[in-house]
């Protein structure tokens, strides 16, 4: 059986975003009959990826190393780093690959002969000209398998309290989740069935994290705390509303049919959040870094209040992202190149 090789990244300053990208890549080329072999930047990528099953070797870009570990290798590999236009792709070019980018924001100049870029914003995706293809939209969005599966189970927003999940990343560097928690409290009681915060391992060992614990000391709605979560496909599905900094999770919400009030970290989630809110699968209210508790919650009352919109975003959210972003890239990727028919 041929290799087919992927290259990604994660530490606990970028958490696993581009990782988990990568493992459900992993498993649709298993599908096409091809190994994976991950190439992996950082110690926590490494680590992940083998608690995954997956093969996997530091990723090095010297020719003599390339040369030995990808002599069996389909001649294509996936790349998928925080910064690709950062990364050299002429040793790849010298060993005959063909590359693939998946790429986000469409900064600076990549060496890519094909494109991927699942925004919703199109002035971040790269156009046609200098590349064989660009795959761009929320078609091509890639969730892990389990997301395909509850995308397909049916999801019924009910009337009177709700279920939230609140997941603002994995290190959540200013703080908003204590906001979102004072918030909520500040709801009118009824409203809030139950709160579930999914916290990341960097925020864990944050100074935001003992705030968390003042804010949830005497709130007055029930709750519970969860990290280390291996089963988000879950949690994001029995959630009726999720609390998002405009990172993945708000498109994985999407798929299994959950809306999303976006309260954004950085300049491009805000872009990503207010995208959602023109598709119609989110509502993104502004920095959460910034926003007082008072300020929010009459705005999060207001949607909880909007059953009718709640039960069009989740529709919406589903028609958008079908969890089959993996495969039909792949699918495709086996139209332009053969590498994979051939095999």
């Amino acid at each position: 059986m041929r290799r087919i090789v992927l290259v990604t990244e994660g530490s606990p300053e970028i958490a696993l975003g581009h990782v988990y990208t990568v493992l459900s890549l992993a498993g649709e080329c298993r599908r096409l009959g091809f190994e994976p072999l991950i190439l992996a930047i950082g110690e926590l990528a490494r680590t992940v990826c083998k608690k995954h099953g997956v093969e996997v070797r530091p990723y090095q870009p010297e020719p003599e190393y390339l040369s030995n570990l990808l002599a069996d290798a389909a001649p294509l590999v996936i790349v998928n780093v925080r910064q690709p236009e950062s990364l050299d792709m002429s040793t790849w070019r010298s060993l005959g690959f063909k590359v693939l980018v998946m790429d986000e924001f469409g900064r600076g100049t990549i060496d890519a002969d094909y494109v991927h870029n699942s925004t919703p914003i199109e002035s971040w995706q790269r156009s046609s000209d200098g590349f064989v293809k660009t795959f761009n939209g929320l078609s091509y969005h890639i969730v892990q398998p389990e997301f395909r599966q509850y995308h397909q189970r049916q999801k019924w927003i009910r009337p009177g309290p709700k279920r939230l999940l609140v997941s603002m990343g994995g290190v959540d560097r200013t703080g908003a989740t204590p906001v979102i928690a004072r918030s909520l409290d500040l709801i009118c009681p009824g409203k809030i069935e139950r709160v579930l915060f999914v916290l990341g391992a960097g925020f864990l060992i944050s100074k935001h994290a003992n705030a968390l614990t003042n804010a949830l000391a005497d709130c007055g709605y029930d709750h519970e705390i969860q990290h280390d979560i291996n089963d988000m496909w879950v949690k994001l599905f029995e959630a009726e509303v999720l609390f998002s900094a405009g990172g993945n999770t708000l498109f994985e919400a999407a798929c299994v049919g959950t809306p999303a009030i976006v309260l954004w970290e950085d300049p491009h989630e805000e872009q990503r959040g207010l995208a959602a809110e023109q598709a119609g699968f989110a509502r993104c209210l502004g920095s959460g870094a910034t926003m007082l508790p008072q300020d929010i919650a009459p705005r999060i009352e207001q949607v909880l209040d909007d059953y009718t919109w709640l039960g069009q975003a989740s529709q919406m959210g589903k028609t958008l992202i079908d969890g089959q972003g993996a495969n039909r890239l792949l699918s495709e990727l086996a139209t332009v190149t053969g590498i994979f028919a051939n095999d």
